[in-house]
């Protein structure tokens, strides 16, 4: 399963959610006493279920010299052996979950999911809970993992250029303490014993630092009964606490790379990053409706198909909006940067409009709860509608609120934020040229 697209998620929601709906139920969420929060979501239509883990750990909490440490537990974290199930690759992971699964890192927070069947509920909340009470993890493990993990950097940052591009101004834009990079460092990732690997597991990927979500066919009761069954008795483990704050970044920073790409014939990309406003703080809404703009005249920029030129998830990755795009025939490095700028000025010029705010509201709506949207469109995406509801209850996110702040943005608002957020000082650029 791909990690959350909102933009791919709300083309299927615009023609039908709306506030005239009914509202849903709303979810059951209780904590156990080890510190495990639940979120239960019963839903009609469906007869599978997403099963997703949470923890409030990410790439920013990597200790110094060990960028890349919670990477490596997550890829560990679904192979590795737990319970009944001996340990496998990621081929045998992926093979297990037809339905849908997902393992991902994020700045402070990784997740672990699972689509499957309802009749193996019972099987997969006693998997879970065995993984997060003890993971058997080995040596061969991180022989098995961390080439894997090499290759996705190379892919991040080098080989394929319009993800080089993106996160590599990415890195400028939002950088990592103690010069990590998202992802990891190779070095630092090579150089991790599994003495560490397995003290941070044993410490920290514990339910005082989780969230179990459940969406789907199942009976909450009987499914509270089970989560208690398999939980309860796991240890607390330590509180992982805030990440360090980032560097203060070096911006306007522009920067020219040269990398080999994994494909023949790939051209140069120009990439632009800027650092998002907080979730929830004054410039957030009007900041939205900017990106919305942006999404709406991506397709000016030319991307190859299955390439994102504008680039905001706002539960994945909400730090950064980037944008990318593919270098012109005869067009210099600092043409094309000055291209990119321009675009971006250009989107996000103009008064704020009743339009702005209601699309904002839609393409939003999934990954915020800003509307109101039936089971039946839900269901079509348990896995989404899961992560999305822990995310917002990991990030404090006030749906009502939200709401009201985009439906009140003034166009002095929109102005604000394009100055503060967008402007050319807070940019970073890369361009990557293959070699």
């Amino acid at each position: 399963m791909r990690p959350l697209s909102i933009a791919l998620v709300t083309a299927t929601l615009l023609a039908g959610c709306a506030d005239a709906d009914p509202p849903p139920q709303p979810p059951e969420t209780f904590a156990l006493d080890n510190g495990l929060t639940v979120i239960l979501r019963p839903m009609q239509g469906t007869e599978k279920v997403a099963l997703v883990v949470l923890y409030a750990i990410g790439g920013l909490h990597d200790p110094k010299g060990q960028s890349g440490l919670a990477h490596l537990i997550e890829h560990c974290y679904v192979t590795a052996a737990a319970g009944s199930t001996p340990e496998r690759d990621m081929q045998g992971f992926m093979a297990r979950y037809p339905d849908g699964w997902n393992a991902q890192t994020g700045d402070d927070y990784t997740v672990i999911a699972a689509v499957f069947g309802r009749e193996a509920l019972d099987r997969e909340l006693q998997d879970a809970a065995a993984r997060m009470n003890h993971l058997r993890l080995l040596e061969s493990d991180l022989a098995r993992e961390k080439p894997r993990m090499l290759v996705e950097l190379r892919n991040m940052y080098a080989a394929m250029p319009h993800l080089a591009a993106r996160n590599l101004a990415r890195e400028k834009a939002c950088p990592s303490p103690f010069d990590g990079r998202k992802g990891g460092v190779a070095d630092h990732i090579n150089a991790l014993p599994i003495a560490a690997v397995r003290q941070r597991l044993q410490r920290c990927y514990k339910p005082k630092n989780a969230m179990l979500v459940l969406a789907g066919a199942f009976d909450p009761a009987a499914t509270r009964t089970a989560v208690e069954k398999h939980f309860a008795e796991i240890p607390s483990g330590d509180a992982i606490g805030k990440p360090p704050d980032r560097p203060t970044p070096k911006l306007p920073a522009t920067e020219t790379v040269r990398a080999r790409p994994v494909q023949p014939g790939a051209g140069p990309v120009v990439g632009l990053a800027y650092a998002a406003p907080q979730v929830g703080g004054d410039l957030y809404a009007p900041f939205l409706v900017l990106v919305g703009r942006l999404w709406n005249r991506a397709q000016t920029l030319g991307a190859a198909p299955g390439q994102m030129p504008v680039y905001y998830a706002p539960l994945d990755d909400p730090a950064v909006v980037c944008l990318c795009a593919p270098v012109k025939d005869g067009e210099k490095p600092e043409q094309a940067v000055a291209r990119l700028e321009a675009f971006v000025a250009d989107a996000t010029h103009g008064d704020v409009t009743t339009s702005d705010r209601m699309v904002t509201l839609q393409m939003f709506t999934f990954a915020f709860g800003l509307l109101s949207v039936p089971d039946a469109m839900l269901a079509q995406n348990l896995y989404g509608t899961a992560f999305a509801m822990g995310r917002r209850a990991q990030t404090g996110v006030d749906s009502t609120a939200l709401k009201h702040a985009i439906e009140a943005i003034t166009t002095d608002d929109l102005r604000r934020a394009a100055e503060e957020v967008f402007s050319e000082k807070a940019r970073a650029a890369v361009v990557v040229i293959p070699q």
